[in-house]
């Protein structure tokens, strides 16, 4: 929420928790850019985001401690 409220207001935002609610394909394809953030505990769920947003064309912005440790396999 941090950063939602440092982007232009006129940008369209929606927050997805997944901690308590799905992420659906249809977030993923109303989405331009997705910004995660995950904790270690988070790493399996947060690889499973990175692939669907891949998958989905959704240019991927992530931080917190796991994506800092993160790399996707080639």
């Amino acid at each position: 929420m941090t950063v939602a409220a440092l982007l232009p207001k006129a940008w369209k935002k929606r927050l997805v928790d997944t901690n308590v609610e799905r992420l659906r394909d249809r977030d993923l394809a109303w989405a331009d850019v997705a910004l995660i953030s995950a904790m270690h505990i988070q790493r399996d769920s947060l690889a499973a985001i990175v692939e669907r947003c891949a998958r989905a064309d959704c240019v991927l912005s992530s931080v917190g401690p796991s994506p800092a440790a993160f790399q996707r396999p080639n």
